[in-house]
């Protein structure tokens, strides 16, 4: 009988557990049909609801606009960095930093929760979404500096 182990919310590997452990997990709304899932001696992880053996439903559809606010399965550090970037255009200092970071953390995350990722699939989610707070965060940093500066410039004269 194949033994799977799941990538855990930050993408470390638990396991190895039988197909009936992980249908029982599923049941108790501890894993789902996106919850990754690797065959053991295999490196490649795919979503739950793929392997039939499993019997894991896929996540039913949603709503879009909720799924693109909030979405599921992405990691937080990403999904917190894109919304911090865009606001660090505006409102500038602190936030651009802080979203800088956050994106890089994001990104580390899903590098992590696929290392062995099959490039003929679609890419992890919130690769964009870490992307848009590190680009936004650098933009919304460089706007608070600039700002200081000329602040700092106009007391000197």
């Amino acid at each position: 009988m194949a033994r799977w182990y799941v990538a855990g919310p930050n993408g470390e590997p638990h396991g190895p557990y039988d197909a009936d452990s992980l249908r029982g997990y599923a049941a108790e709304g501890r894993i789902d049909g996106s919850t990754r899932v690797c065959v053991e001696g295999a490196t490649t992880w795919v979503p739950a609801s793929s392997v039939d053996d499993l019997g894991i439903a896929p996540l039913p559809a949603g709503n879009d606009a909720a799924a693109f606010i909030v979405p599921i399965g992405v990691p937080v550090s990403a999904v917190i960095s894109c919304w911090m970037g865009i606001v660090s255009m505006i409102v500038c200092f602190p936030l651009g930093p802080v979203a800088l970071i956050l994106g890089i953390v994001g990104l580390r995350t899903i590098k992590r929760s696929q290392p062995e990722a099959d490039p003929t699939t679609s890419r992890p989610l919130g690769i964009a979404r870490a992307w848009i707070g590190i680009i936004t965060g650098s933009i919304g940093t460089l706007i608070a500096v600039a700002f200081v500066v000329l602040i700092a410039i106009g007391e000197m004269t």
